[in-house]
């Protein structure tokens, strides 16, 4: 396997601002612009308004201790725009929240607090070459607690901190194929851009490439599968650092009965952390069991460079 140490792109190539943008334009433009080139199902557009609307009192309005107890009002207009079918796919959902925090119900006005932002998510593809080149995007805006060790939990609806602002920005072609009866190809890449409101969290781009080959039947029972994966993660400052996780796996199908399957695994991982570089083999086997339709059991255990690792989905 031939790897390569990582390296600054050229801005002129990649110019992230431009990026963000275009990402952002396509998770929502997915959901409402209509191809030129229409397909035998016609799309279907749904634009559904919303309102949301809470009352919360809370003895600790800060989480910290010494907060106080409050009343939390909020009213949130929002918009979700949803398209299926045809050559743009994708959901927009966008949401005004508006929250006034009052402390005391028969104080002054000097005890009240409001604050308001926008919070809003968006996923699409479009399907440029049918049934083989897709272009993926999606972004999102929102609020949550950053840390796992004070303040809210994370996922509160309260954790509306503006420092805690996070915004995320992705896109990037796919293809997938087949060949052969039962043969699948796939690859992709895609590059997403993490920004967080706070001064201490440090932007963040990563660089992801995919691709796979399988075809569990190419010998009858027994089929084989070539899967390789290499991300890249860049963390501007306060950090500076680079990191790199590049994985090769090939593996061999059994098929022992229609409803089970063994797997055989063998590869290659390399991963440089700051200059860490740390590389070794991987070996595993697991089974796939599947006795209907609306059952199924995998199990996969894998020697790494960190150990055994066991993977059961049921």
């Amino acid at each position: 396997m031939v790897t390569r140490r990582i390296r600054k792109r050229p801005e002129a190539i990649l110019r992230p601002g431009r990026l963000r943008l275009l990402a952002f334009a396509l998770a929502a433009g997915a959901a409402t612009t209509a191809s030129a080139q229409t397909r035998t199902q016609t799309p279907v557009n749904e634009f559904t308004p919303t309102l949301n609307t809470s009352v919360t009192w809370t003895d600790n309005g800060d989480s910290s201790g010494s907060g106080g107890p409050e009343w939390v009002f909020e009213i949130a207009p929002g918009l979700e725009i949803v398209r299926e079918r045809g050559r743009a796919t994708g959901a927009f959902n966008a949401r005004f929240r508006n929250l006034r925090r009052i402390r005391n119900l028969f104080a002054s006005r000097d005890s009240d607090e409001s604050e308001s932002f926008i919070e809003l998510s968006g996923a699409g593809s479009y399907e440029a070459i049918e049934n083989f080149l897709f272009i993926d995007a999606d972004a999102s805006i929102s609020r949550d607690n950053t840390s796992s060790f004070s303040g809210r939990y994370r996922g509160d609806p309260l954790a509306t901190n503006k420092d805690d602002e996070q915004r995320v920005f992705s896109i990037g072609p796919r293809i997938e194929f087949g060949f052969g009866e039962n043969g699948r190809g796939s690859a992709r890449y895609l590059a997403r851009w993490y920004e967080g409101a706070r001064g201490n969290l440090a932007e963040e781009r990563v660089d992801q490439w995919t691709a796979g080959l399988s075809d569990p039947t190419a010998f009858g029972r027994v089929g084989w599968g070539l899967a390789y994966s290499r991300t890249e993660t860049q963390y501007q400052a306060p950090y500076n650092d680079e990191f790199l996780e590049e994985i090769g796996r090939a593996t061999v199908y059994v098929g022992l009965m229609p409803e089970l399957r063994l797997r055989g695994i063998a590869g290659y991982e390399r991963n440089d952390y700051a200059g860490n570089e740390d590389s070794g083999s991987i070996y595993g086997g697991g089974f796939d069991w599947t006795p209907n339709s609306r059952t199924s059991l995998s199990a996969t255990a894998e020697d790494r460079l960190f150990g055994t690792g066991y993977d059961v989905q049921f």
